[in-house]
């Protein structure tokens, strides 16, 4: 029988058989082509041409780019703010409310000033991280002037709006914040255990603002409970990156993983037993003790499953653990029902 020529299998080219290897070749239809490594082109093999930023392959626009810079993601950090009010039970008058959320605002400003700052110190060291080579002055997509500019006027805006505010008082503490994570970033990030305390102390100064800002003094146990849950989320991040990426900090170095394990259950007993002491005194003085009491449950095995979490390979960070976990979600949800209802009871 008679068969086309063009119908019968084809020889494959030599050239195509020595650059690729022999795959097989059906009438003039190409089967599945094995593709050589070197022809794979994708953003590893352009940064091991020694490329030193990435924004060539990708467009982002401005709103984007600022919003990653300035780390809108991180702000509900500045929540803390709140923390003081509510816990006095003030947080309901208009008033307060009002300062308190101007406050936020102020302290989303100075955060995002420092943000930029460290952005710009460490643009060099950035380049060389897998992850941190996309931030946008890294990355060239914001200039190292455009970016302090930009974090010199937030950082005055917040400061004068924190002096509106709160007066003197809420502009030393937002001066205090501005101290201690510029010493941070020009520096101090690389002594271990002191480092620890100022990335704290970051955390405690959120809360202190809040209470400047709504005048309201803040008690002996919250200033403890705050001050070790920071110190206790803090120390399980930097154990996350000491066992996932210990290469991502030059101060990594200079711990070892049981001292990070150590720390981090020293500050989270400081932060359970004091909050208990504390639910259990402001109880003591409630028409309803036993409201302000069972908050202490949620709030233990809050903390808890965020150990836990924390030891399974968590980031570290409260948010992104918060959103992946819906257990740790629904506990903190629940001890957050329960305390405004104690709030409210009296």
């Amino acid at each position: 029988m008679f068969v086309p020529a063009r119908l019968l299998p084809s020889p494959e080219p030599p050239r195509l058989v020595r650059a690729t290897g022999s795959v097989g070749f059906e009438s003039d239809i190409l089967e599945p082509l094995r593709v050589p490594p070197a022809a794979r082109i994708g953003e590893d093999a352009l940064m091991a041409t020694g490329a030193t930023s990435v924004s060539a392959t990708r467009t982002r626009g401005r709103t984007v780019v600022w919003a990653d810079a300035v780390r809108v993601r991180q702000w509900p950090k500045n929540a803390l703010v709140l923390a003081a009010p509510a816990a006095a039970g003030v947080l309901d008058r208009p008033e307060v409310l009002g300062r308190s959320l101007a406050a936020l605002a102020a302290f989303c400003a100075l955060s995002a000033a420092v943000y930029l700052a460290n952005d710009v110190a460490d643009a060099a060291a950035d380049r060389t991280h897998v992850v941190k080579r996309r931030r946008p002055v890294a990355a060239g997509e914001i200039g190292v002037r455009t970016a302090l500019a930009v974090a010199v006027l937030l950082a005055v805006a917040g400061l004068a709006a924190g002096a509106a505010l709160g007066g003197a008082d809420l502009l030393v503490v937002g001066l205090a914040y501005l101290g201690t994570s510029f010493a941070y970033s020009l520096g101090l990030k690389r002594v271990a255990v002191l480092e620890l305390g100022l990335v704290a102390s970051g955390f405690v100064l959120r809360a202190v603002a809040g209470g400047a800002a709504a005048d309201v003094a803040l008690s002996r146990w919250f200033a403890i409970v705050i001050s070790a849950g920071a110190l206790y989320v803090v120390a399980g991040k930097r154990l996350h990156e000491l066992r996932r990426e210990p290469g991502s900090r030059v101060v990594l170095g200079q711990y070892t993983p049981a001292f990070l394990e150590h720390a981090r259950s020293l500050a989270g007993a400081a932060a359970l037993v004091a909050y208990c002491l504390w639910a259990f005194q402001r109880g003591g003085a409630s028409a309803h003790p036993l409201l302000f009491q069972v908050t202490a449950v949620p709030f233990t095995l809050a903390l808890l499953r965020f150990t836990l979490a924390l030891d399974r390979g968590a980031t570290g960070a409260p948010e992104e653990v918060f959103l992946r976990d819906r257990i740790l979600a629904a506990l903190v949800v629940a001890w957050v029902a329960l305390f405004a209802i104690a709030l409210a009871a009296g």
